[in-house]
């Protein structure tokens, strides 16, 4: 509970409304894998693994309802799927523990040394110097190029509040930047309209900054 209380307080939300409105990990059962990939890649939930016939899926209660009146068998492996996260089978191939990850990290270190290396930085109030030297934001002034920050506004992943702090220091900076926040998406973009004006925003940005063309809609 203590890691739900604390995303719950970075994104400005209750307890209680974070439980109620965090998504589940689910499988969704399916025939056809055309239409499966129409129909559960691009309602705006997250699949974590599959198998023969089904996908493992990090789900809103709204998205599992979509895929239910399209005919789709659900089976729900563990509500909340960020306090469940022990819970799920051992088959979907995500960490377990603490000591999985870290070991599969360690392997990654020895079998590339020329490219990983590891450091354990402890908790913030442990090393303080260490966390204040790797955060971004006592940097910040440093950033000069044009910024474009794209998210999703239930990113649990890097809570929207992150982006929002970028932009806000950059435009009191002056640096130009531009914020853009896809409601009711979470770390990956989903919903074919969304993601569809994420491409063009970032090739609108790129032919104006990067090639200096401009865009045929200026901000």
């Amino acid at each position: 509970m203590k890691r739900a209380m604390v995303i719950a307080v970075v994104l400005g939300m209750s307890a209680a409304a974070y439980a109620a409105d965090a998504p589940s990990w689910a499988r969704v059962y399916y025939d056809a894998p055309a239409a499966m990939e129409r129909d559960v890649l691009l309602t705006g939930m997250d699949v974590a693994s599959g198998g023969e016939g089904y996908v493992d899926v990090v789900a809103s209660a709204g998205e599992l309802g979509r895929l239910q009146d399209l005919g789709y068998r659900i089976e729900i492996i563990a509500e909340n799927a960020f306090e469940n996260i022990l819970a799920l089978p051992p088959d979907m191939g995500l960490y377990h523990t603490y000591a999985e990850m870290l070991t599969e990290l360690q392997q990654r270190e020895s079998a590339y040394p020329n490219i990983c290396k590891l450091y354990d930085v402890g908790d913030t109030w442990e090393n303080r110097e260490m966390w204040e030297k790797m955060e971004p934001f006592n940097r910040v002034e440093n950033i000069t190029t044009p910024t474009l920050i794209l998210c999703g506004e239930k990113d649990w992943n890097v809570p929207v509040i992150n982006s929002e702090q970028l932009y806000m220091a950059l435009k009191r900076l002056g640096r130009t930047t531009e914020l853009v926040v896809y409601p009711g998406e979470f770390h990956g973009i989903r919903t074919p309209s969304y993601i569809k004006d994420k491409y063009t925003r970032y090739l609108d940005w790129f032919a104006k900054y990067v090639k200096g063309r401009g865009t045929e809609t200026e901000e």
